[in-house]
């Protein structure tokens, strides 16, 4: 279902709402061709069918896997055009295992989706070797119809050898860049992942603190963040006062632009609260038992079934509550951790663990979003 830009989970959530059914689970992940800072077709979807005027769904969905494996923020530029993260881009690195091929994938904050089909500027990327003057993988797509704010390839370390490789974006200034639209302030998304599933994810590597920081927030995006989703993050079984390392942390970034010029409205951008909650996750399952799976099923994939098997509880029992009561229910009723305090909202572990029983006494009463 993750192929072609997501079009055939599209069409399955499509076909769940339109057969009656209440609440909704996934756990898939969708990057190359999906917008970073504007909503897809599949998140506006989520939106309708959630509204409880509508379809009055329960979307849960996986907060994804890639925490280490993100920058996003606003960079510094110098006046060739070159994209620092930190003071120095000769900070920005990553180790790549040998034989491993990651994917590099860019996106900025221009209009995912304009009337001549171009981005109003334009970014390229490179990975090169610190001791050769020429990069090893790039790419460096034109602005033309048909392409937008992204920028991705795919590199394989086949030096026989762990390897340190560094990153540059360029701020591309070419006949297609527009003057009049400043590109101070246009957020970057810089992710870095292995296209091996069965490898381990590779991880951004910097030692200055602020390229750290940027690595801690405005991670989940895409369908995960939609409008009326709950995008769920994972707790370790064995120590579940701890949040994974590698769930990914909210807010999510929505800008709004004008269709004709392109530029931001105001207000210039949406901030959503994501994560909503988190779920347990290295957790013994039947399949994986049986050899047929991973075992203990781990990440976000596994903590986004336990919260949707709370919603459904929830809503078998109260079948007079709809899809805003449901989440202001399961919210209000979650347990602060690590260092989260009860009742309030936090970009890293959301509203806390969910608690199925306080959630389900909460039936007994009107609740109130938190």
């Amino acid at each position: 279902p993750a192929e072609n830009g997501g079009v055939a989970l599209q069409n399955r959530i499509g076909l769940l709402a339109a057969n009656g059914c209440k609440v909704i689970v996934d756990d898939i992940g969708l990057i190359a061709g999906i917008p970073t800072y504007e909503d897809s077709p599949i998140a506006t979807l989520i939106g309708i069918i959630t509204n409880p005027q509508n379809n009055d769904i329960t979307y849960v969905s996986a907060a994804q896997n890639l925490s280490q494996s993100i920058w996003e923020g606003l960079p510094d530029e110098d006046v060739d055009g070159d994209i620092y993260f930190t003071t120095d881009y000769y900070a920005n690195h990553i180790t790549i295992p040998n034989g491993q091929t990651i994917r590099v994938d860019l996106q900025w904050a221009n209009m995912w989706t304009t009337d001549d089909g171009v981005a109003m500027e334009d970014y390229d990327v490179f990975l090169y070797e610190a001791a050769f003057p020429y990069d090893l993988a790039h790419s460096e797509e034109l602005p033309q119809p048909g392409n937008f704010p992204e920028e991705y390839f795919e590199f394989q370390n086949t030096s026989g050898a762990d390897k340190t490789y560094f990153f540059n974006i360029n701020h591309a200034y070419d006949d297609n860049y527009d003057p009049n639209f400043p590109n101070i302030g246009v957020r970057l998304r810089l992710l870095v992942y292995s296209v091996d599933k069965t490898k381990a994810e590779v991880t951004l590597q910097s030692t200055y603190p602020d390229y750290q920081q940027n690595q801690a927030e405005n991670q989940i995006s895409g369908h995960n963040a939609a409008s009326g989703a709950i995008a769920v993050g994972a707790y370790r079984s064995t120590n579940q006062n701890l949040l994974e390392s590698f769930s990914e942390k909210g807010p999510t970034l929505i800008f709004k632009f004008d269709e004709t010029t392109g530029e931001y409205l105001d207000p210039p951008s949406e901030s959503r609260n994501t994560p909503a909650v988190c779920g347990t996750d290295g957790v013994e399952t039947r399949v994986g038992q049986l050899g047929l799976f991973s075992n203990p099923f781990g990440g976000t994939s596994a903590a986004a079934p336990h919260i949707a098997g709370i919603a459904a509880l929830y809503r078998s029992r109260y079948q007079g509550k709809n899809s805003t009561e449901t989440f202001n229910a399961l919210t209000s009723s979650a347990v602060g951790f690590d260092g989260g305090a009860n009742g309030t909202w936090n970009n890293k572990t959301g509203y806390g663990k969910a608690n199925a029983y306080e959630m389900l006494k909460k039936g007994l009463t009107v609740v109130e979003s938190p």
